[in-house]
């Protein structure tokens, strides 16, 4: 089981209200937070955030109507750092593999698919 697997109803309810929702243009933004479990010393397997701050981060990939609509979840990935769910390779390539579930799961759509991304997500060679 891993979150691929996990997310795939969601996924597919998400492209069929991308599809109800109808427009010329579907937004997808995409980003990274982090859950801060400092206060929570009994939990194992967190990596550090900062500093000594440990926790988790999680990039999601959302999908939203034209209008602002959220639609649902495209992708989403959760890691930690020096952790036991080590990034696999340099983290900066969330933003490709956000581009990579895009045109996946989009790339037959009529819509224009606009994707979002702060200036993080310019690392890539897209």
């Amino acid at each position: 089981m891993n979150t691929e697997v996990m997310l795939s109803g969601h996924v597919r309810a998400t492209k069929a209200r991308i599809q109800e929702a109808g427009g010329a243009y579907v937004l997808v933004p995409q980003d990274t937070t982090t859950y801060n479990y400092t206060g929570h010393a009994a939990m194992t397997g967190l990596g550090k955030l900062q500093g000594k701050v440990k926790g988790l981060l999680q990039h999601n990939v959302l999908a939203l109507s034209e209008t602002g609509l959220p639609l649902g979840i495209l992708g989403q990935e959760y890691w930690s750092r020096e952790g036991s769910q080590p990034y696999d390779g340099k983290e900066s390539a969330k933003w490709e593999r956000g581009l990579a579930v895009v045109n996946r799961e989009l790339g037959d759509l009529p819509q224009t698919v606009v994707l979002i991304q702060d200036r993080e997500g310019d690392v890539g060679s897209f």
